[in-house]
C-alpha cells in the first residue's frame, strides 16, 4: 500500500470523521442515544471509509490512468474532431482538448490522427499523425 496515497484520502475524510464524531458524542451527551452505540456508530463510519479506500485509490494517485499529469499528453496520439486550421479540438483518450497545429499553413482535416508535440497553456499543439502523413506524403 502507497502510504503517501492512504494519507491524501484519510486527509480528505478527516472532516467527515469528525463531523460524525461530533454529532454522535452530541447525541450521546443529550442522552438521545446510549454512548456504547455512539462508540459502534462511529466504528462503523471509520469501517466504511476504510472499506471504500480499495475503490477510489486511483482517484487519490497524482498520475495515474484516470489522473494524467498535462505533461504526460506530449507524444500521446489522439484524432482530429474538428478540422484544425489552425486551431480545433482533438479527442485524446476519453478528453476533448483545445487544440492548435504546429504547422498553420498546414490544416489538418476533421477525423485525422494527430500527435501531441508541446502542451501550452492547456491547449495542446499537435502535428499531423501517421494516417495523414501517408496520404500526404510528407513527414512528421
Amino acid at each position: 500500500m502507497d502510504t503517501a496515497v492512504f494519507a491524501r484520502y484519510l486527509a480528505f475524510q478527516l472532516p467527515g470523521m469528525l463531523g460524525a464524531g461530533l454529532v454522535l458524542s452530541a447525541l450521546a451527551h443529550f442522552e438521545t442515544l446510549s454512548p456504547v452505540a455512539a462508540v459502534i456508530l462511529f466504528g462503523l463510519w471509520v469501517a466504511k471509509d476504510l472499506a471504500f479506500y480499495p475503490f477510489v485509490k486511483v482517484a487519490y494517485e497524482r498520475r495515474s490512468p484516470m489522473n494524467p499529469g498535462v505533461k504526460d499528453l506530449v507524444g500521446q496520439t489522439g484524432t482530429s474532431r474538428d478540422a484544425l486550421a489552425p486551431e480545433g479540438y482533438v479527442m485524446i483518450g476519453a478528453e476533448l482538448w483545445r487544440a492548435r497545429t504546429r504547422d498553420a499553413a498546414e490544416p489538418i482535416p476533421a477525423g485525422s490522427s494527430v500527435r501531441v508535440e508541446a502542451v501550452v497553456d492547456l491547449m495542446v499543439i499537435v502535428t499531423a499523425g501517421d494516417d495523414l502523413t501517408a496520404k500526404s506524403g510528407r513527414p512528421t
